[in-house]
Formats: C-alpha cells, structure tokens, sequence
C-alpha cells in the first residue's frame, strides 16, 4: 500500500480527467490500495484558485468526492508538520513537502509518496515523487 500526498494540480486534473495528469499518477489515484493524503494547503488552494477562475472543480465538489471515498486523509496543518518544513521551498511547497515527511518519518515501513508534478519537490528530493 502506498501512501500518497496529493499537491493541488494532481488533485484537480484528476477529478476533472485531464491529459495533462501523469500515467503514474493516474495510476496511484485509481489503485484501490492507495491512501491518498490530501493536505489542508491543497483544499485552500482548490477554493482559490477556482474563485480565481484557474479551476473548474470546486472546493464543495471536492469535499464530496474525498468524503465519501475511504481511501482519502485530510491532513492538517498541524504543528507536526510545521516542524518539518523544509525552508528551502516556497510555502505552498513546502507544507505538501512536510506532510509527506511527517507519514515517512510516522510510517517509516510503508511507501511514501507526493503525487506531483512541481520540479521544486521533486528536485528536493525531499520525498519520493510520482508523475
């Protein structure tokens, strides 16, 4: 079973079945096995960035469909991970960074992963990155 911290792109193009999302990714959403995290960063974002025009996915949507999917966590930013934030990324980075940082260090046996297509987490190398 893998453990799946999902960034806001990957979140959004998946519901919305976009071409843009990465087979990997596509992958990890679809497998009945994963866990897929969801950040609280990510669900700030969704409601901004579509009261913004950038998404077509609203947050209401959104809730819906990770409410009732059992597979979904909704992390908070809590201080556990403010602890792990990497200050070498940007803050909305740096909070999907630090969420996957805290299941490795929790869950330091199962398979972590960030769901995501950001070169700046990928190029940390912070958390292994799925695309």
């Amino acid at each position: 079973m893998a453990y799946c911290i999902i960034d806001t792109h990957g979140l959004v193009w998946f519901l919305e079945n976009s071409p843009k999302l990465g087979e990997k990714a596509r992958e990890a959403f679809l497998n009945e096995d994963s866990k897929l995290i969801v950040p609280t960063i990510v669900l700030a974002e969704i409601k901004f960035l579509f009261e913004k025009k950038r998404f077509s996915t609203s947050l209401d949507k959104v809730f819906r469909i990770i409410t009732n999917d059992p597979r979904c966590i909704v992390h908070p930013l809590d201080l556990d991970v403010i602890c792990l934030i990497p200050i070498t990324l940007e803050i909305h980075d740096a909070i999907i960074a630090a969420t996957g940082l805290f299941y490795n260090k929790k869950l330091y046996s199962e398979d972590v992963v960030i769901i995501t297509k950001d070169e700046e987490i990928t190029n940390s190398e912070l958390v292994r990155t799925i695309w």
